[in-house]
């Protein structure tokens, strides 16, 4: 009975996402105006562990300092205070190692 839920579920939202993907419906990305966490890279990748990296992404027209910003966790680690900045359209990347 729980797998036929699931898979009822799992049709509906296959479903769903057809109809959007339908031909004359437009998606329409918003642009934020402030810097965003662009890309998460926390569990490593194939070829190592260490291969963790966060890229943050300026998409407004002008350069924003990062001067004193902070990336924490609620535990404390990490816990990474930022210096620099991020130019207009640019991106920002901390990385776990120098490799």
């Amino acid at each position: 009975m729980r797998l036929l839920k699931k898979a009822g579920m799992s049709a509906l939202v296959l479903l769903a996402m057809a109809a959007v993907a339908l031909p004359g419906h437009q998606a329409n990305a918003q642009t934020a105006s402030h810097v965003v966490i662009n890309e998460i890279a926390w569990m490593g990748t194939t070829t190592s562990y260490n291969d963790e990296w966060v890229e943050l992404y300026n998409p407004t027209d002008r350069d924003v300092s990062v001067d004193g910003w902070r990336l924490a966790t609620a535990d404390g680690t990490p816990n990474v205070t930022l210096l620099g900045t991020i130019e207009a359209h640019g991106f920002y990347i901390l990385e776990r190692t120098s490799d």
